[in-house]
């Protein structure tokens, strides 16, 4: 599947693990990197919602924003574009 990170400093960040397990600590640190790694493997968007980490659309003025749970309140978000062929890595964040 077709993927690309909402900006450059969060690519960089997740090139490293060990800047990624700095940044989020390491549990979240394993769980990031095994769902980005989902998204660079899977070949439809479908596959997404029966995978581990809860794949779930996001509601209010969220809708279009998609998660997985990565520890606590800590989630992965992510955004479909070209018609659900191209995933939106967005970032790490608690929006509860």
């Amino acid at each position: 599947m077709n993927f690309r990170f909402d900006n450059d400093r969060f690519l960089r960040l997740t090139e490293s693990q060990s800047a990624v397990e700095r940044s989020y600590g390491l549990t979240v640190a394993r769980n990031l990197l095994r769902r980005i790694n989902l998204i660079q493997n899977v070949t439809d968007s479908r596959e997404l919602f029966g995978a581990a980490g809860r794949f779930h659309e996001l509601a209010g003025d969220r809708k279009g924003v998609f998660a997985f749970d990565l520890s606590g309140n800590q989630r992965l978000t992510v955004r479909f574009e070209d018609q659900r062929k191209m995933v939106v890595i967005i970032g790490v964040e608690d929006y509860h």
